[in-house]
């Protein structure tokens, strides 16, 4: 349109201004000082008054009193256009590309506006709040991008300023200047809030992270809701290190070049610790490779003030956090090790007494105890539990309140640490302890995320208890604190971008509780939220799990189908990277499933056999990752009774070779792993690894990993050797590589016990060298038809408390019992196991006209029982009343093994040669009545030049040794260094044939408590005189040894497993394993003196009549039980007088005694008078 004239025109302009003007007022935020009015929210009627404004500002000219109004209006008009446009809130905070028109000319237009006076001419002034809201809009839109972007990943840009400021000094100097002129005003609350939150943020901005972080708080507390990146500033400010603000160097922005340098260095560093930290808790906030690149930045000494305290636990902290998420997302052990060895390093520089040090030693032995998870093992957690006591200690020391919430997150870490180990440990009396302690904790009072991680342990602690003593209400307690655990983790879940996975686990174990799949159709009928590979891979096992257990519910057809395919991307990606953290599980479930739809033409049957294999492979590698037998051990349990499902699943479809496989694969695993870690160094030459062989064997030596992470090199040496998925540490034993060892050993059979589950047979898996391998249905081992066998635990297990105990008031009457049980239990043995199997071999071996027949005497087998069958003394089965003898061993050797393994290990040893020692050992506590006597009696009448070992009343001469464990672990093969050359001893360097103990032996549900009764070290305390089974297997050895003794266990439930059964982990077990070639042990505790007249009677027959240990016990048994039995010759005058005591045939005093190794008769003719 044509420009007005100068008069009547423009007097038409400002009219028209003036009602513009009015109009554009309800479009702005009001006044909350003022009356209330009408607020337009019309982006159409903005869009339309900005034009109409604009048209305005062209025909008003500069100096005209609207002018200014017009500037501030349509200013702040385009400002919050722009803002909006970009993911503004209704606070103003935008979130997309600060670059534009409308900024540009709201800037602009504010600047204006801003310049006129307050009393303008012609009476039109911009009002006080005209004035402050234009200053606010100006101030909003002058601050740089990078501080109101709120993408997730340009939450760095707060801290990575400097390069950006260099170019907006101007700006930024104007920001100042508005915000201080706006600070003195009043402001309704929620202005007033944005204008502190800018302040702030440029404070944190233009002064570096140590001039920041002391407003961090209150800058938080004052943001409003929508602003950019609030959720990850308070992620940050939740897990900033308390101290960490106090410990501050303020920034220097003035000063030398080189103060000004070290500033610099120092705003990095802390730069990076504050990302790491937010990046922990919020998702997305650091890609990785910005991740990496910031943890390679603080990776190395700091140039200025290296050795300053707040630096370097600075600078450990940033590297650990920069480092822990991606280790957990990806199941990366080593980033984990790197993180925790920075820290170790670092903690050693920094004094105890410095108060950064308790939050320095926090964080190493917290992710330390996590370390199981990602391929670590359970001697990580017992490392970080001991560093937690210590720093424990250590914060109770310091004196001040300001400690006690510290105190209470120490302590709160130690009890985490403590929890999973009495979970798996399943001690009932430390569960209620650490109940009680953590009750106590949260009464305290705990932030709101630990209040979450303490319920979630709570609640598997109450489920723990609640197993052990069979307590429902326990149990339920604890699903419940874990339900309301999760859903109060669901924020942190979002966190580590792991919601979907928590999604899932919740969701099924609710639809667990209810027995309804229902409430799973709708997870599992949606696809996965899109996520990180590292979390999809997370949520993708607990998907598989899901529809498992959905296919279990509803037994339909097409949820198994859907459930195996969901499982074939997850098994792939586990052969591809090895075994790792619940893959044992997983593929166990995926066998489940195709043993459960069991279809031929998909051929289930062998898939199912596979995914056992390789679930037992993963498991294996599990426990060989261990140091520690006793760890070991908690690693196996599962295996050991998956193993006996899975052969009695395999045989009771008459396929004896895979049900063997599946035993051998996934029985006595530690016994596997005892004799494969004395095999690692030099495999590991072989393999062209000779570093790692060397630390392998520095670390036997030792008994301690290297660095900062126990099971670092042990995981090394696994992946050097290419152990996974696929490749296990311990190759079963196949059907020919028994035989061929059966065949020399000159055994009929090797017999594998299966109790059956429920009201189905158990079955023995007989092979031979003469027959062919198969499977026997024995009906009595039936769960529901094992009644002595159940009878005889419990009343053994009483026994033995009483025993062990100072009040055996009860005891005579439990003896009985005890008695009448072994009494039916030996009667029901021959009909349940020993006949059908006797029976059955006899049948087999006359159907097979090339069979062996030249061997004299009656039949010889190794029995492998599983389960409870292996308390059971099937060499004492009572025969039928119309045989000629009572008991089978009368008739048959009957021998014992853990596995086919460990029999074909002990089998190949060669017998020591003539002039081997022979060492003897009384009990060093002389509380053991007979065991001075029996030894002496030996040497006297066996073995004139036997070495003493023990504690003797009537010795002439001093014995060897003590007998303390260290002597006694120093005379078997395979020790890396030999005893002494001790007077009265023989050659130092000449082997030992035969080791007889007598002594006290106690068994125990732990290996650490099974234990012979030693003498301790001169002023040592008792129990270091206890040679437990694990002290056997963990000693250190050299060399293998091609021969191994004859071990002899004249004492108390030497061969008595009290649990794991599967394991067979006893003390005549761990000799076999430590390398004696024959072990006699006990099954019961024997303290009568017929045991001693009974082992006169066996050494006689090694030594007068040169038989086998196997042959041996049979005849000293034999003995026993022949009412016409004659005294052998040179028999101790005190024994001479045992043996017309009547009831030597009793059973407890000759039936105890069983023989593992070598079941053969030595080569060659007996010697004369056998």
């Amino acid at each position: 349109m044509d420009r007005p004239g100068e008069d009547g025109g423009l007097a038409g302009v400002r009219l028209w201004a003036a009602a513009v003007l009015e109009r554009a007022e309800p479009l702005l935020p009001a006044d909350a000082s003022a009356p209330p009015r009408a607020q337009l929210n019309d982006p159409a009627a903005r869009d339309a008054m900005i034009a109409e404004l604009a048209e305005l500002e062209a025909l008003l000219p500069t100096g005209e009193p609207l002018r200014p109004l017009l500037a501030a209006r349509l200013g702040g008009l385009l400002g919050w256009r722009h803002l909006e446009r970009n993911g503004a809130g209704a606070g103003g905070w935008g979130s997309g590309d600060h670059l534009g028109p409308d900024r540009e000319r709201a800037i602009v237009l504010l600047r204006e506006a801003r310049s006129a006076r307050p009393a303008l001419s012609g009476g039109k002034a911009l009002s006080g709040w005209e004035a402050q809201r234009a200053g606010l809009a100006l101030a909003v839109l002058l601050v740089p991008p990078q501080l109101t972007t709120a993408r997730p990943t340009d939450f760095a840009s707060y801290f990575g300023y400097r390069d950006v400021l260099a170019s907006a000094t101007a700006e930024l100097t104007e920001v100042r200047s508005v915000l201080e002129e706006l600070g003195e005003l009043p402001w309704p609350p929620e202005q007033r809030r944005m204008v502190e939150s800018l302040r702030t943020v440029l404070g944190l901005m233009t002064g570096g992270p140590s001039l920041g972080l002391d407003d961090l708080s209150g800058f938080v507390d004052a943001l409003p809701p929508e602003f950019p990146h609030r959720a990850q500033l308070q992620a940050l400010l939740g897990l900033l290190p308390p101290g960490l603000v106090e410990s501050a160097t303020p920034a220097t922005v003035l000063g030398t070049a080189e103060d000004r340098a070290a500033t610099a260095e120092a705003d990095d560093r802390t730069t990076a610790l504050l990302l790491g930290l937010t990046n922990l808790a919020a998702p997305g906030v650091l890609s990785p490779e910005q991740a990496e690149a910031l943890a390679s930045s603080v990776q190395g000494d700091r140039i200025h003030q290296p050795a300053d305290p707040y630096a370097v636990a600075t600078d450990a902290m940033a590297y650990a956090v920069l480092r822990v998420k991606d280790a957990f997302l990806a199941q990366d052990p080593e980033r984990l090790a790197d993180a925790i060895g920075q820290l170790a390093r670092s903690g050693e520089r920094v004094s105890p007494t410095d108060h950064v040090y308790p939050y320095l030693a926090l964080i190493g032995p917290s992710l330390l105890s996590f370390s199981p998870m990602l391929r670590g093992n359970l001697r990580d957690q017992r490392e970080a539990e001991r560093q937690l006591e210590d720093l424990k200690a250590h914060v109770a020391e310091r004196a001040g309140g300001a400690d006690g919430p510290f105190r209470d997150l120490v302590q709160l870490a130690a009890i985490l640490v403590q929890a999973q180990r009495l979970e798996q440990e399943e001690d009932a009396t430390g569960l209620e302890r650490c109940i009680a302690d953590l009750l106590v904790l949260r009464e305290r009072g705990l932030p709101d995320e630990a209040r979450s991680t303490s319920a979630l342990v709570l609640g598997q602690l109450y489920q723990a208890l609640g197993r052990l003593r069979r307590d429902a209400m326990l149990t339920e307690t604890g699903m419940n604190l874990i339900m309301s655990a999760l859903d109060g983790m669901a924020p942190f879940a979002e966190a580590l971008g792991l919601r979907e996975a928590l999604d899932t686990s919740a969701t099924a174990i609710r639809a667990g509780l209810a027995e309804d799949p229902e409430l799973l159709r709708p997870l599992l009928g949606r696809p996965p939220a899109e996520e990180s590979a590292e979390a999809s891979s997370h949520t993708a096992r607990l998907r598989a799990l899901a529809r498992a257990l959905q296919s279990a519910m509803t037994g339909e057809s097409a949820e198994l189908d859907a459930a195996i395919a969901e499982f074939g991307p997850i098994r792939e990606q586990m052969r591809r990277d090895g075994p790792g953290f619940g893959d044992a599980d997983l593929l166990w479930q995926l066998a489940d499933l195709h043993r459960r739809r069991g279809r031929p033409e998909l051929d289930d049957h062998a898939l199912a056999a596979q995914a056992m294999v390789e679930s037992f492979e993963a498991l294996a590698t599990g426990v060989l990752l261990e140091a520690e037998a006793e760890h070991r051990l908690l690693v196996a349990r599962e295996g050991a009774s998956r193993a006996l499902q899975a052969a009695w699943w395999a045989g009771s479809q008459d396929q004896t070779e895979r049900a063997i496989t599946m035993l051998e694969l996934g029985r006595s695993m530690v016994l596997q792993a005892t004799a494969a870690t004395a095999e690692l160094p030099e495999l590991l030459d072989r393999r062209g690894h000779p570093e790692l062989a060397a630390a392998l064997r520095r670390a036997g030596e030792a008994q301690a990993e290297p660095g900062p992470v126990p099971s670092r090199l042990r995981r090394q040496v696994l992946a050097a050797l290419g152990y996974g998925a696929g490749l296990g540490p311990f190759a079963p034993a196949g059907l020919a590589e028994l035989n061929a060892g059966l065949r020399p050993s000159e055994a009929d059979a090797l017999v594998y016990l299966l109790p059956g589950p429920g009201s189905s047979p158990g079955l023995a898996l007989v092979l031979g060298p003469d027959l062919e391998p198969g499977v026997l249905a024995l009906p009595l081992l039936a769960a529901d038809r094992r009644e002595p066998l159940e009878r005889y635990l419990t009343v053994s297990a009483e026994r033995s408390t009483l025993l062990a105990g100072a009040d055996q008031a009860g005891l005579p009457a439990v003896q009985e019992a005890w008695e009448q049980a072994l009494t039916d239990l030996t009667d029901w043995a021959y009909p349940a196991v020993v006949g059908p199997v006797l029976h059955g071999l006899a049948e087999r071996l006359a159907a097979n006209p090339s069979r062996h027949r030249d061997r004299p005497g009656g039949p010889r087998l190794v029995l492998v029982p599983c389960g409870h069958l292996g308390v059971v003394p099937w060499h004492a089965a009572r025969l039928p009343a119309a045989a000629p003898h009572r008991y089978v061993c009368e008739i048959a050797v009957l021998s014992y093994a853990a596995s086919g393994r460990e029999f074909l290990r002990a089998a190949a040893r060669e017998r020591p040669a003539p002039g081997a020692r022979t060492v003897l050992v009384a009990d060093p506590g002389q509380s053991l009545l007979h065991a001075e006597h029996e030894v002496l009696a030996l040497r006297a009448a066996c073995y004139p030049a036997a070495e003493l070992y023990g504690t003797y009343f009537e010795l002439p001469d001093p014995p060897v040794g003590l007998g303390t464990p260290e002597e006694l672990l120093a005379l078997l093969p395979g020790a890396p260094a030999e005893p002494a050359v001790v007077p009265g001893a023989g050659s130092a360097s000449a082997p030992v044939g035969v080791l007889h103990i007598a002594s006290h032996g106690t068994a125990a549900t732990q290996p650490t408590v099974s234990a012979l009764h030693l003498a301790p070290p001169p002023g040592g305390p008792p129990e270091a005189g206890r040679l437990t089974v694990s002290r056997l297997l963990d000693r250190p050895t050299g060399p293998g040894a091609a021969a191994g003794p004859l071990v002899v266990l004249s004492a108390c439930e030497t061969d008595l497993s009290t649990r794991d059964h599967d394991e067979a982990l006893t003390l005549a077990t761990a000799f076999l394993a430590a390398g004696a070639k024959d072990v006699v042990g006990s099954r019961w505790t024997t303290r009568d003196s017929a045991s001693a007249l009974m082992m006169a009677v066996f050494h006689h027959h090694l030594t007068a009549h040169g038989r086998s240990p196997a042959d041996a016990l049979q005849a000293a048994q034999r003995w026993m039980l022949d009412p016409a039995r004659t005294a052998p010759p040179g028999l101790d005058p005190q024994l001479l007088r045992e043996v017309g005591r009547p009831h030597l045939d009793r059973l407890p005093l000759w039936a105890a005694f069983v023989h593992h190794g070598h079941p053969g008769a030595t080569p060659g003719p007996e010697k004369e008078g056998a």
